[in-house]
């Protein structure tokens, strides 16, 4: 599903052209490595995320928020994670000449988020930690696009101060990159 050794870095830093002040600086790394057997994978990632205090200008962030909890733009956010990537089947089985089911894998998942911001019940730091499981489907559509969608499970081992409340989220995950092929 991904090399057996390989890593990725992505620095990104904005500052504002205007009158405002205001900067954000983001880190986000991966480190691939082998899973148990040939075509397991396992995938560590980390992140760093802060920005200025002036709180004239929010920029979109694009850090990797630990999955099921609302993502929130924060001064200073900290995640590491642990991702078990591994297919389950391989159904190679086509609908109608249309769809062709290439490939079932799962993602099995831990992530840590630590945060520092000033939050209004006079905390400082919050951490937003889940695991859970992801279900991807392969496909093929008209033997001409490759498109990727699933289901993810998280549940939340810390209460989430931004959003709804339980500990179970069930989400969809569809692709945004369909036309970008």
């Amino acid at each position: 599903i991904y090399p057996r050794f390989a890593q990725s870095l992505s620095l990104n830093y904005k500052s504002a052209l205007t009158h405002y002040d205001g900067s954000q600086f983001v880190a986000n790394g991966n480190l691939y490595l082998p899973g148990f057997l040939n075509n397991h994978n396992i995938v560590l990632n980390g992140a760093y995320l802060k920005k200025d205090t002036a709180g004239q200008l929010n920029f979109s962030s694009g850090f990797p928020f630990s999955r099921g909890y609302q993502a929130e733009n924060l001064y200073e956010m900290i995640k590491w994670g642990v991702n078990y990537h591994l297919p389950l089947l391989y159904p190679d089985a086509g609908v109608w000449n249309m769809v062709y089911l290439l490939r079932l894998r799962t993602n099995l998942f831990y992530d840590h988020t630590h945060v520092n911001d000033f939050f209004t019940n006079g905390n400082t730091s919050a951490n937003f930690r889940s695991t859970g499981a992801e279900l991807y489907f392969d496909t093929r559509w008209w033997n001409e696009a490759s498109i990727t969608f699933g289901i993810r499970y998280s549940y939340l081992l810390d209460k989430d101060l931004f959003g709804a409340t339980g500990k179970n989220r069930w989400e969809l995950i569809l692709p945004v990159n369909i036309f970008n092929q």
